[in-house]
């Protein structure tokens, strides 16, 4: 499995319109972003009428939801993945476009974890062997994140938001995600694992770090 696109996105209101370049035919798209909870979320659609499931949300620092959806065997090319929700607020998040998945995931395993300090840290068990990992880090001001071994970064407008993306098969059995920061922060770090249909490789981990420091009040 590769990682095609990575797209961040940031607004304000409620229609979210996330811009990307065409999706390949048979390819899939996985949405990651934060909102805050106490506002509806109504839709994840995109321009060609393809459907997105719910894999992950749970209520997480600074009274944010954070939230995993995802589409597989994509038709039509999408270019535009739209994020509705029920009254105005603040998302922020990326769309990932994946390809080699096969045309039904399902989910694995997921996993969410707190604590406080500069070393973000979770263990999970990984079913299958040629795993793939993406998410997404958020940060409540900009700041030097350092991921841990095989992860490469995307960085988003002032580093507050970061991509999360292992291209290399991890392997099954226990895994490690998480980084280390400069600074102290509480957070929270969470993952999906999918289990690939036949003939479409193995998973695909989704982790996410939100990180939160203990003076600041909630985003919204």
């Amino acid at each position: 499995m590769a990682a095609v696109q990575q797209v961040a996105y940031g607004g304000f209101g409620t229609t979210h319109d996330i811009t990307v370049t065409a999706v390949g035919s048979g390819n899939g798209v996985i949405v990651i972003f934060k909102m805050a909870t106490s506002v509806s979320l109504t839709s994840v659609t995109d321009n060609q009428g393809n459907t997105y499931t719910e894999d992950l949300s749970f209520a997480a620092v600074q009274s944010n939801t954070h939230r995993v959806y995802s589409s597989w065997n994509i038709t039509d090319g999408p270019v535009t993945i739209t994020i509705t929700t029920g009254s105005a607020t603040s998302v922020n998040g990326f769309v990932q476009e994946a390809s080699g998945r096969g045309s039904a995931p399902t989910v694995d395993t997921s996993s969410v974890a707190s604590g406080s300090g500069n070393t973000v840290t979770d263990t999970q068990t990984v079913s299958n062997a040629d795993a793939h990992a993406c998410g997404m880090v958020q940060f409540t001001d900009a700041e030097a994140f350092t991921p841990n071994t095989g992860y490469s970064r995307l960085p988003a407008s002032g580093s507050q938001y970061e991509l999360l993306c292992w291209d290399d098969d991890v392997g099954s059995g226990s895994q490690t995600l998480g980084g280390t920061s400069t600074t102290n922060p509480d957070w929270s770090l969470s993952f999906v694992a999918y289990s690939v249909a036949a003939g479409g490789g193995a998973s695909i981990i989704v982790p996410t770090i939100l990180r939160n420091y203990r003076h600041m009040g909630a985003i919204n």
